[in-house]
């Protein structure tokens, strides 16, 4: 940082004598060249011819000496000029290396100032995560929205904030807890939440925000509408009714051997990134039997390998941009998946459906294979298209199945010629 007490100016030149000096030396000059031309003028000559002489030598001489005088003058202008510009110029660049100075002064201030607040900052959210770890809930519940507030001010925390909620949910599942993990929950959800106009977003809406809810257990989570980037959710347990409509998920959505114990609704769900649903357990009450997906959109490659649907597994109308496997699946109360449809391969080998499979309208724009999958109950293809490979083989229809008005773009499997005869 440069100090402006250093910048010290250099010593003006003594113009003033210079002028005075030149001007005598001129003044002597012009005399002596006076008195010299006078009396030289004369020489060889007398009378009124010599002082014609003289007059004419004195007048040259003084015109020679306003010449002199002239060109003097003009160098001494001169030079005065050019100090009063170096002298401007120095003034310039001492007035530069003054405000230099005074800008990084501040700048240096500005610099300690924020270090400051973000010390004070994250002594905040240091006190508050203690409170989080209270036994009182007011305390608790006090940290949690100290929490909240920090966020909200702060955008570049957001996603520290909301890593320590999401370990909050983590935590061991204790139901003397609940109201502070609803609490925590209705945080996430409320800041989750873009509103209805995509141009104008909610006030309070915190975007690209990732969760990790590994191994949580969540009670009553509603994500109605909200817009997250990746969510990790590998073997956490949903209790209660549990909502996904209208949820954009940003990024991959992983949900390995998850369980839902009381079903899901996720209706127009949209999953921009890979789906992971492995092993994952959909359960439901009988009064909502829906672990649904129905008109989702599935935008990356998806898996519900080995997952397992108590309730009727619900993808009507539901749209697969990618590849999608079913491969292993249990539906133990049927499926849906009139009017789905799959721009990716689809895969549903080793699949049980006990119950009926509802699949009429259904369209499969590349390879749709069906190998070794047991239809328990009826199968209904009824209107479906197949724009690509269909895959029959080894499939196991132990009831009825309809194939009327079903198309396929190439010779329909073996398998599935018997019942086209049929209908």
């Amino acid at each position: 940082m440069t100090d402006a007490r250093s910048v010290s100016r250099p010593p003006t030149p003594p113009a003033g004598r210079a002028v005075v000096l030149v001007v005598s030396l001129l003044v002597v000059g012009v005399a002596a060249g006076a008195v010299t031309l006078w009396w030289t003028g004369g020489w060889g000559v007398s009378g009124d011819a010599a002082a014609g002489a003289r007059a004419n030598a004195v007048w040259t001489g003084l015109v020679a000496a306003v010449a002199a005088g002239g060109l003097v003058g003009l160098l001494l202008f001169w030079r005065a000029q050019r100090t009063a510009v170096a002298d401007l110029d120095h003034r310039e660049r001492d007035l530069a290396l003054r405000r230099e100075a005074a800008a990084d002064t501040q700048a240096h201030r500005r610099r300690m100032a924020a270090v400051a607040q973000a010390e004070a900052v994250e002594q905040r959210i240091t006190a508050a995560v203690d409170q989080l770890g209270a036994d009182r809930d007011p305390v608790r519940l006090g940290g949690l929205h100290t929490l909240e507030r920090i966020a909200a001010a702060d955008p570049g925390r957001r996603q520290a904030v909301v890593d320590v909620l999401c370990a909050c949910l983590r935590a061991p599942y204790d139901t003397g807890e609940i109201a502070v993990r609803l609490a925590v929950q209705r945080v996430l959800t409320r800041h989750l939440r873009p509103g209805d106009d995509p141009a104008t977003p909610a006030p309070d809406f915190w975007p690209d925000l990732d969760l990790d809810l590994t191994g949580a257990h969540l009670v009553d989570l509603d994500l109605t509408g909200c817009r997250l980037r990746a969510v990790t959710l590998d073997q956490a347990v949903f209790e209660g009714r549990t909502s996904f409509r209208r949820t954009r998920f940003g990024g991959r959505a992983r949900f390995r051997g998850a369980r839902f114990r009381d079903g899901l609704a996720a209706r127009g769900a949209r999953f921009h990134g890979g789906a992971d649903f492995r092993d994952v357990r959909f359960d439901a009450p009988d009064d909502w039997a829906d672990a649904g997906f129905r008109a989702a959109d599935f935008h990356g490659d998806t898996t519900f390998a080995r997952a397992a649907f108590a309730a009727e597994a619900q993808f009507r109308d539901a749209r697969f941009h990618a590849d999608v496997s079913y491969g292993r699946v249990a539906f133990d109360a049927g499926a849906g998946f009139a009017g789905a449809e799959f721009q990716g391969s689809a895969w549903f080998g080793n699949a049980v459906v006990t119950g009926s499979a509802d699949l009429a309208g259904a369209r499969f724009r590349r390879h749709a294979r069906f190998c070794d999958t047991v239809f328990d109950g009826p199968a209904d293809f009824t209107g479906a298209h197949f724009d690509g490979f269909a895959d029959f083989e080894a499939v196991d229809f132990r009831a009825s199945a309809a194939f009327a008005e079903a198309e396929f773009t190439a010779d329909p499997p073996a398998e599935v010629a018997p019942f086209l005869t049929a209908d």
